[in-house]
């Protein structure tokens, strides 16, 4: 009885013992692997991230997104390098623009064609002339003084009508120009060095040589003198203004 006594008490403190260490163990265990206040304890690069963390480091590990305009060569180009960057134009500025020319309408011959018809009806003397029709191509720098380039840059089209015979030198011509600015050009260009030349015919020469313009609208008379002043005086007529008449030729009266 002694001996089983001292064996259920010998067995018992047993118990006791292995259930002291064990408790132990589990505490010890908790502290080691709990990680710090700061999160940078020895082993906390072995535990499972959180629902906020990032795997290796955070926000600042991932690579920064582009940012538009974040530096020059980024940006996008500016309006400046369009239209506005072009070389400038090396058209020259407008020169002896008239009216609005609103009193004129129409095409380039039906406003000659009527301007023929109105110095006819009036007591002047006209050669007779040629119908109004568009200077040809191969022949226009020679016959209305422009050049392809000038001609293709500045008029929309063109009609003279000439003496039907050479020993008279007689010439009137309309051209129609895109707009009031490109009919400045068109006055300077044709009365200008290397432009109309009043001395084309063989055995003749005009009295007069003037270029006048209203509108997006030229005329150019070389003539004879009361032929040149009736069709300006019909041109402002039914133009309502004109500019400035440049006489650029005055031969042997």
């Amino acid at each position: 009885m002694n001996i089983k006594k001292i064996f259920s008490i010998t067995v018992a403190v047993a118990l006791m013992c292995s259930l002291a260490a064990c408790g132990g163990g589990t505490s010890s265990g908790e502290s080691s692997t709990s990680p710090g206040p700061s999160g940078n304890g020895g082993d906390a690069g072995n535990l499972s991230p959180g629902p906020d963390s990032t795997p290796g480091g955070g926000p600042t590990s991932q690579p920064p997104s582009a940012s538009p305009g974040a530096s020059p060569s980024d940006a996008p180009p500016s309006s400046g390098n369009g239209e506005a960057s072009a070389p400038p134009s090396d058209t020259p500025p407008p020169s002896g623009n008239g009216s609005s020319g609103a009193g004129l309408s129409g095409t380039a011959a039906e406003i000659l064609a009527k301007l023929i018809d109105d110095i006819t009806a009036s007591d002047v003397w006209i050669p007779m002339s040629m119908p109004p029709m568009p200077a040809p191509q191969e022949l226009r720098h020679n016959a209305i003084g422009l050049t392809d380039d000038d001609y293709a840059r500045y008029v929309e089209a063109d009609a003279q009508s000439m003496a039907g015979i050479n020993t008279q030198a007689h010439q009137i011509v309309v051209y129609q120009c895109v707009d009031s600015s490109a009919a400045g050009q068109v006055k300077r260009l044709v009365s200008s060095d290397g432009g109309y030349d009043p001395l084309k015919w063989i055995c003749a020469w005009p009295e007069r040589v003037v270029v006048v313009d209203s509108g997006n609208y030229v005329l150019l008379v070389a003539s004879y003198n009361d032929v040149v002043d009736i069709a300006i005086e019909l041109f402002r007529e039914a133009a309502g203004s004109i500019g400035e008449v440049v006489t650029f030729y005055e031969g042997v009266t």
